[in-house]
């Protein structure tokens, strides 16, 4: 993908960026997380620059959203976005190489909730690979600990999934197909496409 530099006369990008994921509203406006072209990926410096930025159809930019009112970090490595019916972004924020979140903020760039993985389930680490949105606006969440979390957008998790159980090794990316359908790709030497039908979520 080509890099995202400062569009004069705003200051939105601050530092040349380079895109890290990208997803598209129903009116196709762009949500697209960034992070600086030099720096580490999760030793963040003064000069660090993560953000997750809103841009029209033709390109224009509406909104960037970086800091909070407090001028706290909103994301570490924001590396997959999913929105919901009612305009909430949700970002798989990755904090280290094995660990992660998510973060919930409104249109405002306000923080609604965060989730930090199975609530029960603390001595492993939140791995997150993926995210999608269900039609009833649930967020369903690949972990690489052979796991799926579904959660609700309050930030509740409302079910979790041992995906061993069904022959799904290490979880990595994963769409939503016909509303019903769950399609799930794996990080496996034979690695396989797996379709799993759910209801209710």
């Amino acid at each position: 993908m080509n890099k995202f530099y400062r569009f004069d006369p705003t200051d939105w990008f601050g530092t040349p960026q380079v895109p890290l994921c990208f997803h598209i509203l129903q009116d196709g406006i762009r949500i697209i997380g960034t992070k600086e072209i030099d720096g580490d990926l999760f030793q963040l410096s003064k000069t660090s620059c993560r953000q997750v930025v809103l841009q029209s159809s033709d390109g224009k930019q509406l909104k960037c959203y970086e800091r909070d009112k407090k001028n706290n970090r909103l994301f570490t490595l924001p590396f997959r976005i999913t929105s919901n019916s009612s305009g909430k972004i949700c970002t798989m924020d990755r904090t280290d190489a094995i660990e992660g979140r998510l973060v919930t903020i409104d249109s405002e760039g306000v923080v609604k909730w965060i989730y930090n993985g199975h609530p029960k389930k603390s001595q492993l680490k939140f791995n997150p690979t993926d995210i999608v949105t269900t039609f009833r606006d649930n967020i369903v969440v690949s972990d690489m600990n052979n796991a799926i979390h579904i959660v609700n957008y309050n930030g509740e998790m409302v079910s979790f999934l041992q995906t061993e159980t069904f022959g799904i090794i290490l979880p990595l990316s994963m769409d939503i197909y016909c509303k019903d359908e769950l399609l799930i790709g794996c990080k496996h030497n034979q690695a396989k496409l797996h379709i799993m039908t759910f209801n209710g979520f």
